[in-house]
């Protein structure tokens, strides 16, 4: 075992920062992806005119997440601008490594809350910090509300696991710590899980009387019901393509669980989109290795209990961590895959502080061979952010790595029509199709591909499937409407123009005028 520390010199953890620094920094300078683009940010009008009282109002997108866009929205203010009104994405990107960093020095700080020794938990707020599966949440802007959350959840345990017991004051003790909860959630609902957090850290760790954290997690479960009602109010089960039936929901979470343990241990060929939908794994009779992990997991801890009792809390917290997208509730990215890394961001807590633990266990030696382990692992993070420097690269690696999924192709269809790559992105569609025919953007994408290429009458079906999969999507009824427009089909041209309108889909002046005419001139 390490002796314990208790010099003030923290050298090693500011070295560690100064390193994730270095290695992140390339990421500064990377262009908007994904949805930073087309939701988040410059396609949001509310953010771009500087309404972020509708935020709070009610929910985007389909997340209640105000805090995060309030964010979003200052620094889009101080941001430099195109001519078009896109900001420049570098600001966007520094916060989000600034936010990492100060999650970073969360962590160290709960772990010292445990472990009595600087460099062992140095070593575990690294692990946190530099493993590849970070890389999504720090080099994608739009999860910085998930950066966010996490350091308002860090937050509160460490001003509630860090007030001696003896401390009478209400407000450090239970006040603050739910205000920042709170705040936390208003980020990004996945914090709904940090009651939890508390109540086993408290019994398994801290070794407090179960019952009395069990009433402290009890009060706090109450903060999340709006939260909770609210996620499920704007994502109903209704709205998710396929709902995986109630027997296999709790095998959905052990799949998951094996394969972020398996990421965790050889994080290699990661993905935005690993295609590991409910129906593919459901179809693949994933039972038996979604039964493995826990199970072998189970015999060790039931035979060590008394020396990886804190283990097992670090595997229970690590599953806890993840648990609102582990596959028991619907939610709507299980569409194209029930894992994705930005999920586990705050379930590598855990798990550095597992590192911790077996260094401070272990002695010298340990500490010797994890600082190897960290150095390997901030290797491939290094190798692994140019994926993220822009669209084109993030989804050609995405077909490289997992080709038979819909969303990569689709994805990287949009950027092919972006860059007027017509041709190329009408294959891009067809191959999404391919493989799912149920994916309503992308026949939508497709019809747009074909309408470019003045193929209007190829992309009316296209059009209809997309509208027969999402009746409510207003820009399909627009689009199709120019689309029999210049088919000369005007009455028809009419009818979903209004639709359109109906659905919050604003047509151009000059398009309404057009129309009009044609019409008037029949």
């Amino acid at each position: 075992m390490l002796p314990s520390q208790k010099i003030t010199s923290y050298w090693p953890f500011g070295l560690l920062l100064v390193l994730v620094f270095l290695i992140y920094g390339r990421s500064i300078d990377y262009d908007f992806v994904w949805d930073d683009e087309r939701t988040h940010l410059t396609a949001n009008e509310n953010l771009r005119q500087g309404k972020l009282g509708k935020f709070w109002a009610k929910p985007y997108e389909g997340l209640y997440i105000p805090v995060s866009y309030t964010v979003w929205g200052l620094v889009y203010q101080v941001a430099d601008k195109d001519a078009q009104g896109k900001p420049d994405p570098v600001p966007f990107h520094l916060i989000n490594l600034l936010m990492h960093l100060i999650n970073g020095w969360l962590v160290f700080a709960i772990i010292r809350l445990f472990i009595p020794h600087i460099a062992a938990s140095a070593i575990g707020a690294a692990l946190f910090l530099l493993h590849p599966l970070q890389v999504e949440s720090v080099a994608w802007v739009s999860e910085f509300r998930g950066l966010l959350a996490t350091g308002f959840g860090l937050g509160a345990l460490f001003i509630y696991w860090g007030t001696p017991v003896d401390n009478k004051s209400i407000a450090r003790k239970f006040v603050v710590p739910a205000i920042l909860f709170t705040l936390g959630m208003l980020c990004k609902p996945n914090m709904v899980v940090l009651p939890i957090f508390a109540f086993i850290g408290d019994v398994m760790l801290r070794h407090k009387k179960w019952n009395n954290s069990l009433l402290i997690a009890s009060c706090a479960m109450l903060f999340t019901i709006p939260i909770i009602v609210m996620t499920l109010n704007v994502q109903p089960a209704s709205k998710v393509d396929f709902v995986a039936p109630l027997w296999s929901r709790p095998l959905l979470a052990l799949d998951a669980l094996n394969f972020y343990l398996m990421k965790l241990i050889a994080p290699f060929n990661l993905s935005p989109s690993y295609g590991r939908t409910p129906q593919s794994l459901i179809e693949e009779s994933f039972i038996n290795w979604a039964l493995l992990t826990p199970l072998v997991l189970g015999v060790l801890f039931a035979v060590f209990y008394k020396h990886a009792r804190p283990f097992l809390a670090c595997l229970l917290l690590f599953a806890v961590g993840f648990a609102t997208v582990s596959g028991i509730i619907p939610f709507f990215f299980q569409k194209f895959s029930n894992v994705a890394d930005r999920y586990i961001y705050l379930s590598m807590f855990p798990a550095g502080l597992a590192m911790s633990y077996a260094v401070y266990k272990l002695g010298r030696g340990a500490q010797v061979g994890a600082t190897v382990i960290i150095m390997f692992f901030g290797a491939i993070t290094f190798l692994q952010l140019p994926i993220w420097e822009k669209d084109y690269t993030l989804w050609d690696t995405a077909i490289e790595r997992y080709p038979e999924q819909a969303l990569p192709y689709n994805n990287r269809g949009v950027v092919n029509l972006e860059q007027k790559r017509l041709e190329l992105a009408e294959k891009d569609f067809t191959t999404s199709i391919k493989y799912d025919s149920t994916f309503a953007s992308a026949y939508l994408n497709r019809g747009n591909a074909l309408a470019f290429q003045s193929k209007f009458a190829e992309a009316v079906p296209d059009y209809n499937k997309a509208i027969s999969l999402k009746p409510k999507v207003g820009k399909a009824y627009l689009n199709r409407s120019v689309t029999f427009y210049n088919l000369r089909h005007y009455e028809q041209a009419k009818e979903d123009l209004i639709q359109a309108g109906k659905l919050g889909q604003k047509a151009h002046p000059n398009y309404v005028r057009d129309l009009e005419r044609a019409l008037q001139s029949r």
